[in-house]
């Protein structure tokens, strides 16, 4: 075989093996690098459940009807709309969730405002742009139960959760 002919089989096998090697080294690059970075963050799921429990709890916002007994969800009890009740619907024993519910009448444009773990939620709010902490803002058309009348109103929820492990609060506190 000839210089010439050694020297093109040469480079015929380079240009068309070696991007089928790069290729194939960009897939398992791709494919190893999304193993890695997917973890099981649930905290999302875990600030959904907390809104949905304050949502449909009888013993939180939800309206109770005193003769049956029923929950209704979606209408939100004026007399219930207090610190006191979400407290106890609530312990926080941990302190690794906080958040602000606002209510809004939209016939009457009065705005209401309660915060559940309110001393932390305040610290927290500002840091949930590193990440360890979390924030989720919810906003949900309600009805508004104030005594014997309806009103038409809006439930705006920022819920914060702290990635850190409790033993950080609690050293935090001392």
């Amino acid at each position: 075989m000839q210089k010439k002919a050694q020297a093109f089989h040469i480079l015929e096998w380079i240009i068309s093996r070696v991007p089928f090697i790069l290729v194939l080294f960009v897939t398992f690059y791709i494919f190893f690098s999304s193993q890695f970075s997917m973890g099981l963050e649930s905290h999302e799921v875990g600030n959904l459940v907390f809104t949905k429990r304050f949502l449909y709890s009888g013993n939180a916002l939800a309206y109770r009807d005193p003769e049956t007994a029923r929950v209704y969800p979606g209408i939100i009890d004026f007399e219930k709309f207090n610190n006191e009740t979400m407290e106890e619907a609530f312990s926080y024993e941990k302190n690794y969730i906080a958040a602000k519910f606002e209510l809004e009448n939209l016939d009457t444009d009065e705005i209401i405002g309660i915060y559940v773990n309110g001393r932390w939620y305040n610290r927290w709010r500002h840091y949930t742009q590193f990440e360890q902490y979390e924030g989720m803002e919810l906003r949900r058309f309600v009805l508004i139960k104030d005594g014997d009348n309806l009103y038409k109103g809006a439930l705006k929820m920022d819920v914060v959760v702290s990635n850190i492990p409790s033993y950080v609060s609690e050293m935090e506190e001392a």
